[in-house]
């Protein structure tokens, strides 16, 4: 089973929308960390490296969010491995909102976020993102 305080960084971090608190969950992400998120979006690919994480999401804010927050559905602890079913609300730079269900797969080695994936409704976030024409 993963730590107490590992779940607990997972918990801020998904619960409740604008009081999403992320700074210990980035606090664990390993420097060497992947992060793989579906192809299917234009900012869909592998990045390595917890810069390259940061690097991803402040290119989502200047480009396409205004805001991007969770809502914890349930969270599972798979011990070396910890999943968190989400609502994902995204507010496009455009000001329109889009709730929508995605799955987080989270590796943990030696209590280090090494390896992160998203899998989502990709069509759905598509087909909101050229209706706010950022596309």
């Amino acid at each position: 089973m993963a730590q107490e305080a590992t779940m607990n960084a997972f918990r801020r971090a998904f619960t409740g929308y604008e009081n999403n608190d992320r700074a210990q969950l980035l606090a664990l992400m390993d420097d060497v960390v992947v992060f793989e998120f579906p192809d299917t979006v234009p900012y869909g690919g592998r990045y390595e490296g917890l810069d390259a994480y940061k690097a991803l999401w402040a290119r989502l804010y200047a480009t396409y969010y205004k805001a991007f927050d969770y809502d914890l559905k349930r969270l599972i602890d798979g011990g070396d491995h910890v999943v968190a079913e989400v609502i994902a609300r995204a507010v496009a730079k455009t000001g329109q909102q889009l709730d929508y269900e995605q799955c987080l797969v989270f590796a943990l080695r030696d209590g280090r976020i090494v390896h992160g994936k998203v899998h989502a409704d990709t069509e759905r976030l598509c087909a909101f993102l050229a209706r706010c024409e950022l596309l």
